[in-house]
């Protein structure tokens, strides 16, 4: 049965300040995750409440402190289709450690991260909870890496490494309760 809530806000006025990025991505390896706990709360959708990973495994950071370098976009084309994911990360220069972390994303078959936006919302994305089954499993397509470079041409414009993770789950990605702290300690 579908779970349909109101949503009310006031309309923005023309020169509201507005909220919109990136600041901080945690990525990991799908087979370094042990568990994704989803917690419901009477009517509304659950949230990750926990994530444990192997002992020796982590999630790797990524960290924004310019506009525009970073964005996450879900997009369902038509009801019933699967919803994709894209999350963009580009940053300005090469360097032997970008293409280093670069090539290691390529070999990973199957990723997950928790986005962090510059609102404090954070979400989970790489699986998928079930409200009528109370189930959790990896999204059909999990993330996987598109890499690409760019040398630049002069002329202010610059050298760059883009970062694309790419997927689809059956429906949008889940918000969290783990603070940033919490993450950062995976």
């Amino acid at each position: 049965m579908a779970r349909i809530v109101d949503l009310k806000q006031a309309a923005a006025t023309a020169c509201a300040v507005k909220i919109g990025g990136i600041e901080k991505i945690w990525i990991i390896d799908n087979s370094d995750i042990s568990s994704v706990t989803f917690t419901e709360t009477a009517g509304k959708d659950a949230v990750v409440s926990a994530i444990t990973l192997g002992a020796t495994k982590h999630a790797v950071e990524f960290e924004f402190t310019q506009d525009k370098t970073a964005f996450f976009n879900e997009a369902q084309a038509n009801t019933g289709d699967p919803v994709d994911q894209t999350v963009s990360i580009f940053y300005d220069g090469l360097s032997t450690e970008k293409v280093d972390v670069a090539n290691g994303l390529i070999g990973a078959c199957a990723m997950s991260c928790f986005v962090k936006y510059k609102s404090g919302l954070i979400r989970f994305v790489g699986y998928d909870y079930d409200v009528a089954t109370d189930t959790s499993s990896v999204c059909p397509t999990p993330l996987r890496a598109k890499i690409s470079t760019a040398s630049g041409v002069g002329n202010n414009d610059a050298e760059r490494l883009g970062i694309e993770l790419i997927g689809q789950g059956k429906y949008l990605s889940h918000p969290t309760s783990l603070t940033e702290s919490a993450l950062n300690a995976l």
